[in-house]
């Protein structure tokens, strides 16, 4: 009976909301946006509530299903092509993606002791970056200046099983990135391999072998293309039947991003690079679906949440689609992705907010589906990252994991109006990018042009614009600043403070050719012989070279026998942060308060009643305190003459005068006369810009004008300079 109750109570309510609603006109987005119009009473509608992303899009105030009705992709489920919402059709809830960390040390030892922590602590796959040196393909002891630079300082098989021996290989998976040393650090894990007994069938990750992303950053590789793409095509080849889980290619956004590119410009510049890569190999004989699994895409992770999911997602149907076009089968166009929270959103002002935005980053990148993420320290920047540092981490994405349950779903995001439209828009316009880099002759001679340099600089010239005139926030450096908060300079750390010299102050890598073991020379003229066609025999031969004793640079130089010592040279992009124009301004008035006790100071010549020149007074303390001034504040002045003579008797070395644009025609003349015939060296600055008295304030005196409109980073630069702060 309470059954049946309990049934009519439900359909009498269901019967009685159709009822009410019936009663109601059925919104429509058109209804809306006449009733938003109304509301903006004549303002214009574009300017108001729509906004412009660096990727050009156009982001609308409001979505329906109008606006996703002709895409194709969101009517897939997970698992199917085009692979948008995710390779698979679900996803292990208790490790839906794997927990990365950078192995953070300069010597093995130290390597060794902080993975045996960080795996402890909940880290489930391994990235290790090998030093400037190794990068270069030159032994540490050849280079000692670049020994332990970006990096671990390893070269020899005996170091590289110091450093991974407490690392159960066939659990954790593990990135080498070893720059354009790729081949001879493969060669090294495998004889790594070999003399622990780990069968190469059961490791997984990827030894990182991305010539043109290294071209990219640095402008130059030590060996031609051709000769990296041999290397390239023989370690495919070998993993291919040997390693069939361990991935070998890899294709890296961070350069694109770390120069202030958009969303939509990695993502070309990713799937240019694979097309470059997809062909190369091809052409040495590799098969497409063969090579399309042995592809590991690495993204950078920004700050604008929804544009990164949907950059994820746009990721997976375009490789789908230039894998297709390659003649690859339905399966070889399964992505995976490889996210790292942004190098280019971080600071080093205040850098514990570094923790939320890597935070924010974390959350897009599992939700937009990746298959491994890297969650950056906080304190990168300024030292090496510290235990606690590294634990925070980590316990970002275990708390996604274990608290907040997102791997729970696959693909949370789809079916999102705003976030599926996103998707085709980024695809959209990255596929459209690509096909004008392809249009250069591919990725190589877009690079070699400055066809991607200068797409790239003007994106980022109109974003750091945007940030120095506070049109975009960076929380801590640009808004809100800690002005407490202690700076850390940065310099450069002699190779004796990292620890690469041994006690007599050697160097610990006694291995250049004068220090080789003598049987490991045939091993290496065998392998200089099977170059220039590198194949997998080739690898075999380098395996037996490292396990004989050979380093990096024995190996790397073997493999280039015969061949361009260089690639020629391009014009680099230009690596930078967000912040970086901002942290100058704070160093320089660092620096001056450290030279002569006191920061650079600001007086508000606050006057009238506080309603009259609060908000003006509140906007300029935060104008000049982002830039490290100390600014005097006060309750304001009953006349310009006692603001004057507080001015004048501040020691500051500007005044802004703070009231309301009516008041400003009474108060700035006769302010100005009397500071000038006090203290004739002050300059003074009037907040706000009002129509029609600006000239009348020049002539009266005023130095210049700030409002919600100034180029924040250029008048503070000014100030600077005027009062002999050196940037």
């Amino acid at each position: 009976m309470r059954q049946k109750s309990s049934l009519k109570t439900e359909k009498t309510d269901a019967q009685t909301q159709t009822a009410l609603l019936s009663e109601f006109e059925k919104p429509t987005s058109e209804a809306w946006q006449q009733a938003a119009i109304a509301s903006l009473k004549g303002a214009s509608f574009e300017k108001k509530l729509v906004s412009k992303t660096p990727e050009h899009i156009s982001i609308q105030p409001i979505y329906t299903a109008a606006d996703i009705r002709d895409l194709g992709h969101q009517k897939n489920r997970p698992g199917t092509m085009p692979y948008v919402r995710g390779a698979s059709q679900d996803r292990d809830p208790d490790h839906p993606w794997r927990i990365c960390q950078d192995a953070i040390g300069a010597t093995p030892k130290e390597i060794r002791a902080t993975l045996a922590h960080d795996v402890h602590w909940g880290q489930t796959a391994i990235r290790l970056v090998f030093d400037w040196a190794v990068q270069r393909r030159v032994d540490p002891d050849a280079a000692p200046k670049d020994s332990a630079r970006e990096g671990v300082s390893i070269a020899s098989l005996a170091e590289l099983q110091t450093a991974l021996g407490s690392v159960d290989l066939t659990t954790y998976p593990i990135y080498l990135d070893a720059g354009a040393a790729f081949m001879a650090a493969g060669a090294l894990f495998f004889a790594h391999l070999r003399a622990s007994g780990v069968p190469f069938t059961s490791v997984a990750g990827c030894i990182e072998s991305d010539p043109l992303g290294v071209l990219s950053r640095r402008g130059q590789l030590p060996v031609s293309l051709a000769q990296a793409y041999d290397e390239m095509a023989g370690l495919t080849c070998f993993a291919i039947d040997n390693a069939p889980d361990l991935k070998t290619i890899a294709v890296r956004g961070h350069p694109y991003s770390d120069a202030g590119g958009s969303a939509v410009q990695e993502l070309a510049a990713v799937i240019a690079t694979a097309a470059e890569y997809l062909r190369e190999m091809t052409r040495r004989g590799l098969n497409i679906d063969d090579l399309s699994q042995k592809i590991h895409f690495a993204f950078s992770i920004g700050g604008d949440f929804f544009m990164e999911v949907a950059k994820l997602r746009a990721a997976r149907m375009l490789f789908t689609t230039l894998i297709s076009a390659f003649g690859g089968s339905t399966e070889a166009q399964q992505l995976t992705i490889y996210a790292r929270t942004s190098a280019w959103t971080k600071t080093r002002c205040d850098p514990h907010v570094n923790m939320l935005r890597s935070t924010a980053e974390t959350f897009s990148a599992a939700v937009g589906g990746a298959d491994v993420i890297c969650t950056g320290p906080f304190d990168e920047l300024i030292q090496a990252p510290t235990e606690f540092s590294r634990r925070i981490a980590r316990n970002v994405q275990i708390i996604l994991q274990e608290e907040s349950h997102v791997g729970h779903v696959v693909d949370p995001a789809g079916g999102s109006y705003y976030v599926e439209h996103q998707t085709d828009a980024i695809a959209a316009q990255a596929w459209t990018l690509f096909q004008e880099i392809e249009g250069e002759g591919g990725m190589r001679a877009a690079l070699a042009n400055g066809f991607v340099q200068r797409a790239i600089a003007a994106t980022a010239t109109a974003r750091a614009q945007a940030i120095e005139s506070r049109a975009s926030a960076i929380v801590g450096t640009n808004i809100y600043p800690d002005t407490n908060a202690p700076l850390v300079e940065v310099e450069a750390i002699e190779l004796e403070q990292a620890g690469q010299m041994d006690s007599d102050g050697t160097m610990p890598h006694p291995v250049g050719d004068a220090n080789r073991p003598p049987h490991v020379a045939p091993l290496l003229d065998r392998l200089a012989q099977s170059s220039p066609t590198t194949s997998a025999k080739t690898v075999v031969l380098a395996i037996d070279a490292a396990n004989s004793g050979a380093t990096i640079g024995h190996i790397s130089q073997a493999l280039a026998t015969g061949m361009a010592s260089t690639e020629q040279p391009i014009s680099p992009l230009c690596i930078h942060r967000a912040a970086e124009t901002y942290e100058r301004l704070r160093m320089a008035t660092y620096r001056f308060a450290q030279k002569t006790g006191k920061q650079p100071a600001v007086f508000l010549a606050n006057m009238g009643p506080i309603p009259k020149h609060k908000a003006r007074a509140d906007f300029s303390t935060g104008f000049f305190e982002v830039g490290g001034f100390d600014v005097i504040g006060n309750d304001g002045f009953a006349t310009p003459a006692l603001a004057a003579d507080a001015a004048a008797a501040s020691g500051a070395a500007i005044a802004v005068i703070c009231a309301t644009d009516d008041a400003y025609p009474d108060l700035v003349p006769p302010f100005v006369k009397r500071l000038r015939a006090t203290n004739n060296k002050m300059k003074i600055v009037l907040a706000g810009y009002p129509k029609g008295q600006i000239d009348a304030h020049k002539a009266a005196g005023v130095d210049a004008f700030i409002h919600m409109k100034s180029n924040n980073y250029k008048v503070l630069a000014e100030c600077l300079e005027e009062i002999g702060v050196t940037l």
